[in-house]
């Protein structure tokens, strides 16, 4: 194995994607060489607040070398693996929660591109009681969509639509989802008439959302599902909403808190939880989009964070989204004493970035029951890493990753970018298994 991942982390389509990346390549090249072991790890990687320097590293780690994870963040997964204790006690499963990362405005992403999209995946995904995600984008179907090029150079603001949404919840070929969080950098895009009519859209589908509210005081920012007599609530929190500012007196709009920075104040979260609870929640989910984007494994500042937001709030279960590419699994004991399953960071989803590990995501499925006491717990852990593979046509599958593995060479005759396959495994066999 390399000791770094390789180069070139992207791969563009079009003749300009191609020319700009060569560009940006060759000035991120020179960049590297004076920068050389002065490369930074970790910063909090808001526009709002980043200086010129933290955007050229933001572009030197998307256009040119992906970072490698610290020493601390490798020791901890070897010493937290994805699995819990054995339990002698028989615990029957009343509910399954399905997980998966970010659903984002790509313009590669569309119906006719997506028709097979789901038919490898979508009953592992879909066939739960409670399925969620993370919608990165506004969807006002009255505005015209606003969705990420080839190459983004910028920030920019999204806008979904009604067909780009059909994609996201299976093609109309299955159930969709339940539960979606709306905090995450992108809330705020359309302003805030955005949060209130992507609240009112999802309504409309029976859809609960969690992180943003379009009033104070109406607890739209929570929701608790109940299935066979079993109650999950949900809470949402985000790290930043890019370089758009909350308006004065309108926090309610988007929960936020500095994640991403060394974590004082968890109390937002703690009241939350406890408003859940009080609403009679038996296994409380948290949603958080933190993290540095395009790193393999979380630095030592967000896996303390994680371990100060389950212990204050007594969470049951973590979920992370935002860096782009999923992160390790693993499951963290709480001072409390629970055995929590920790998502780091589940990837992008249902989207088509040309940085090559975003191609890559985590689908996690939670089986909770009630023990002999009445107490609701985790009783199985289920996890599938799938593939996104663009072939020459500009067609869109989920592939599960054993399958790339035991296919590869078959898969490359169809792949727009077939050696994209050895990037793939080698992350996953580097970071991953």
């Amino acid at each position: 194995m390399p000791t770094k991942l390789q180069h070139t982390p992207v791969d563009a389509i079009s003749l300009k994607g191609k020319f700009l990346v060569k560009l940006l390549q060759a000035g991120f090249r020179v960049y590297g060489w004076f920068r050389k072991n002065n490369i930074p790890k970790r910063f909090e990687e808001n526009p709002a607040t980043m200086k010129w320097q933290d955007s050229v590293y933001l572009g030197y780690k998307y256009y040119y070398q992906s970072p490698e994870p610290e020493e601390e963040s490798i020791d901890f997964f070897k010493e937290n693996p994805f699995e819990l204790s054995e339990n002698t006690i028989q615990i029957k499963s009343y509910v399954s929660l399905s997980f998966g990362g970010d659903l984002m405005p790509y313009e590669f992403i569309n119906s006719h591109a997506c028709q097979h999209l789901w038919d490898k995946v979508g009953d592992f995904y879909f066939d739960a009681d409670i399925v969620f995600a993370n919608l990165e984008t506004p969807i006002l179907p009255s505005h015209k969509p606003s969705l990420v090029p080839e190459i983004m150079l910028n920030n920019m603001d999204f806008n979904g639509s009604e067909e780009l949404f059909n994609v996201f919840e299976g093609m109309g070929k299955h159930k969709g989802f339940d539960v979606l969080s709306l905090a995450n950098n992108h809330s705020l895009d359309m302003g805030e008439k955005g949060v209130a009519q992507t609240i009112e859209f999802l309504e409309k589908k029976r859809i609960h959302t969690i992180g943003t509210a379009s009033a104070p005081n109406t607890n739209e920012d929570i929701t608790i599902t109940e299935v066979n007599g079993i109650k999950v609530g949900w809470l949402a929190f985000t790290f930043c909403t890019n370089h758009h500012v909350l308006p004065e007196n309108k926090g309610f709009l988007v929960n936020t808190l500095p994640l991403n920075l060394p974590l004082e104040d968890t109390q937002p979260i703690v009241d939350r939880a406890n408003r859940l609870r009080e609403l009679g929640a038996e296994f409380v989910v948290g949603s958080f989009h933190m993290g540095n984007a395009y790193q393999p494994m979380p630095d030592s500042t967000i896996i303390e964070n994680v371990r100060k937001i389950i212990d204050s709030a007594d969470l049951d279960c973590f979920v992370g989204t935002h860096p782009h590419n999923p992160q390790p699994l693993t499951v963290i004991k709480s001072k409390s004493g629970k055995e929590v399953p920790v998502i780091f960071s589940l990837g992008d989803f249902v989207a088509w970035d040309v940085y090559t590990f975003c191609h890559v995501t985590w689908l996690v499925k939670i089986e909770l029951g009630r023990n002999p006491e009445g107490k609701v717990q985790v009783a199985k852990l289920h996890k599938l890493l799938v593939y996104c593979q663009m072939d020459k046509d500009k067609n869109l599958r989920f592939i599960p990753i054993e399958e790339v593995k035991n296919s590869k060479e078959e898969l490359k005759k169809t792949a727009m970018f077939p050696h994209e396959m050895e990037k793939i495994l080698e992350y996953y066999e580097r970071y991953l298994k």
